[in-house]
This record gives C-alpha cells, sequence and structure tokens, in this order.
C-alpha cells in the first residue's frame, strides 16, 4: 500500500469516526492486511471489525446498528425519566 492509500484511509477513519460510525473491512488481502497492522491502522479500526468474508461482515455490520439502535432506546428512556424526576 502506498502512502496515499494510507492518507486516504486515514481521513476517511477520522471522518467516520467524527459521525460516530464505524468501519467494517471484508476480506483484506495479506499483504494490504500486515501493512495496515504495521502503521497501526487495525488499532484504530478494532481487530473486531475485520473479517474474511461477506456473511460474517455483515453479520458485525448488523450487531454495530443493533447496539447504537438499543443504545438510542436507553438514552430515550433515560431522557424522558429525567422529565417526571422532581426536584428537591
Amino acid at each position: 500500500m502506498t502512502c496515499l492509500y494510507f492518507l486516504r484511509l486515514r481521513d476517511l477513519l477520522e471522518k467516520l469516526q467524527l459521525q460516530r460510525k464505524e468501519l467494517v473491512l471484508c476480506g483484506p488481502h495479506s499483504q494490504p492486511l500486515f501493512a495496515l497492522t504495521r502503521a497501526g491502522f487495525l488499532d484504530r479500526i478494532g481487530f473486531e471489525n475485520v473479517y474474511g468474508d461477506m456473511e460474517a461482515s455483515l453479520a458485525r455490520a448488523r450487531q454495530i446498528l443493533d447496539q447504537k439502535k438499543n443504545k438510542k432506546i436507553i438514552d430515550s428512556k433515560n431522557a424522558v425519566a429525567n422529565l417526571f424526576k422532581s426536584e428537591p
């Protein structure tokens, strides 16, 4: 991988993180995967977001979406509960 690819990947990752989104990699070849590991990108992406096949990658994406949906539900319930708290 060239420096340009690393820069573009870094920019993409930063944009996604600002939007509270995650990057899931599917089937990276060994040489680029090794280069990403050496450059520290896999630490930033997260090893839990790298899969060898499409089915596993999609399952991880669904898991991320479910976690975000459940967090929104919990946040909404907490907001409603705070509305009804009596003040001292």
